[in-house]
């Protein structure tokens, strides 16, 4: 489940995921 996350968020979020998601992550 949470690799079907992570692939949305990758392409849905990818540019909020790549400013913030790239610190959290």
């Amino acid at each position: 489940m949470e690799s079907e996350l992570l692939k949305i968020y990758e392409q849905l979020g990818f540019k909020v995921v790549s400013s913030t998601g790239k610190n959290q992550l």
